[in-house]
C-alpha cells in the first residue's frame, strides 16, 4: 500500500462524481440558444433604455406664438431655434430663419403708421419683416448663388433673384453716403433694418459686390471680427457703427438697428 494515496474506491467515486459535475455544466445546443437570446434581450432593453433617456435629456419644448395679424402669422419655437409660417399675398411660408431676439424690433416696425412701408435688409430677417411687422422687406430669401453662405441651405424651399441680392450686397458694400440714399429713394425704402452682428454677413456682401473681403473684415488678437480700416468706408460698417450717413436711428436695442429713410 502506498502511503498518502486513497483507496481505489475512493478513487472511482470521486472519478465519477467529477464526471457527473462536467456533465452538469457542459450546455446543451438549445440551452446554448436559449442562453444567447437571453444576452441579446438583455442588450436591446438597456439600449431602449438609454435611447429613451437620452431622447428626454434633448427634448425641447416647443411652443407656439399666434400673432394676430392679416397673415395668420404663427412663430413655433424652444430655447434654441425658430420656425416662421403665415400666408401673405404670394401664398404660404415656412421659414427656420426667424430669431426670436428681433421680435421686439419687429413689433416696433408693425407698429409704425405706414402700412405698406419697404424696408432695405439683408434676406435673413426678409420673413420676419413681411410676416411679423406686415411691412415688404427687399430681400426675404437667398439666391441660389449665396447658398454657399447659408448654414443649413438644405431647408431653403425660396429663392430671390441674384438681382436683388446683388443690389442690397451693392447698396451696403457703397462708401459713398450721397450714393446710397440716391438707391434707398429710387427703391421708394422708408426703412433701413440692420443686425448689430451683420459683420458676420458682410463678406458675402462683399464678395457678391466683387470686393475683395479680406481687405474689408480682419480677426482682432481675440479672434472676433472687425471692420478694417477699408472695411469702414462701406455703408454697412457706417450703419452698424452709427456713423453719420444722414439717416436716423428710430429704434435700437441689443441686437438690431432702425434707420428711418
Amino acid at each position: 500500500m502506498v502511503v498518502g494515496r486513497k483507496p481505489r474506491k475512493y478513487r472511482k467515486k470521486q472519478k465519477d462524481k467529477d464526471k457527473q459535475t462536467e456533465k452538469k455544466k457542459k450546455k446543451t445546443p438549445l440551452e446554448k440558444k436559449q442562453r444567447r437570446n437571453q444576452i441579446i434581450s438583455g442588450v436591446l432593453m438597456l439600449m431602449i433604455a438609454l435611447t429613451f433617456v437620452l431622447i428626454q435629456a434633448f427634448k425641447e419644448d416647443y411652443k407656439v406664438l399666434d400673432v394676430k395679424n392679416q397673415y395668420n402669422t404663427k412663430i413655433t419655437y424652444t430655447s434654441s431655434s425658430a420656425i416662421i409660417n403665415y400666408t401673405d399675398e404670394t401664398g404660404e411660408h415656412n421659414n427656420k430663419w426667424f430669431n426670436m431676439d428681433y421680435i421686439e424690433a419687429f413689433e416696433f416696425l408693425n407698429e409704425t403708421e405706414s402700412q405698406n412701408a419697404n424696408v432695405f435688409c439683408w434676406w435673413d430677417y426678409g420673413h420676419g419683416i413681411k410676416g411679423y411687422a406686415e411691412k415688404n422687406p427687399v430681400l426675404r430669401n437667398p439666391s441660389s448663388e449665396i447658398l454657399y453662405s447659408v448654414a443649413s441651405s438644405e431647408y431653403i424651399t425660396e429663392y430671390d433673384e441674384h438681382e436683388s441680392i446683388e443690389l442690397v450686397s451693392r447698396s451696403f458694400s457703397e462708401t459713398n453716403n450721397s450714393n446710397f440714399l440716391d438707391i434707398l429713394s429710387t427703391q421708394s425704402m422708408e426703412y433701413v433694418f440692420v443686425g448689430k452682428e451683420d459683420i458676420q454677413k458682410a463678406s458675402v456682401m462683399y464678395n457678391v459686390s466683387n470686393i475683395d473681403a479680406t481687405k474689408m473684415i480682419m480677426k482682432n488678437d481675440k479672434g472676433n471680427l472687425e471692420f478694417t480700416l477699408e472695411g469702414q468706408k462701406s455703408m454697412i460698417a457706417k450703419l452698424i457703427m452709427k456713423k453719420e450717413i444722414g439717416l436716423d436711428i428710430i429704434y435700437e436695442d441689443e441686437y438690431v438697428l432702425i434707420y428711418g429713410v
